[in-house]
């Protein structure tokens, strides 16, 4: 039995655990391998770094907030999107991001707690399969 590949491997790494199970619902009919850490310190342990397609990250984490865990992402892929996500003011997630951008990171997007499911899946690039052209 041949088992089926998914072009998606994406980390979430969000320390509320109802957060990012509904992100992974919600990413779910992507058929993605998604893997979630709960710290910054759990992905950073992560074997399989190199693989992630994308990475949606919340900025406070109880062991490292996103800005110190974002130099530590340069083992990323150059293709990978990192999302990153927090209920701060915009004004705070927008600083994280040209951040990020100043350390190379070529897809780099934000979004504010809370977000819609379509919200989730257009800044991360995916659109559903049955989504049709109005």
């Amino acid at each position: 039995m041949e088992t089926k590949s998914s072009p998606f491997h994406i980390a979430v790494i969000e320390d509320e655990k109802p957060m990012a199970d509904l992100i992974a619902d919600i990413l779910h009919k992507f058929e993605p391998l998604i893997e979630l850490f709960e710290t910054g310190k759990a992905f950073l342990k992560c074997t399989s770094m190199e693989s992630f397609t994308h990475v949606v990250m919340d900025l406070s984490l109880p062991d490292l907030d996103g800005i110190e865990l974002m130099p530590h992402l340069t083992r990323l892929p150059h293709t990978c999107t990192i999302l990153l996500i927090s209920g701060h003011s915009e004004h705070v997630i927008q600083a994280a991001a040209f951040y990020g951008k100043a350390l190379g990171f070529m897809s780099i997007k934000t979004l504010r707690k809370p977000f819609s499911a379509s919200e989730l899946r257009a800044a991360l690039g995916l659109l559903p399969r049955e989504s049709t052209l109005v």
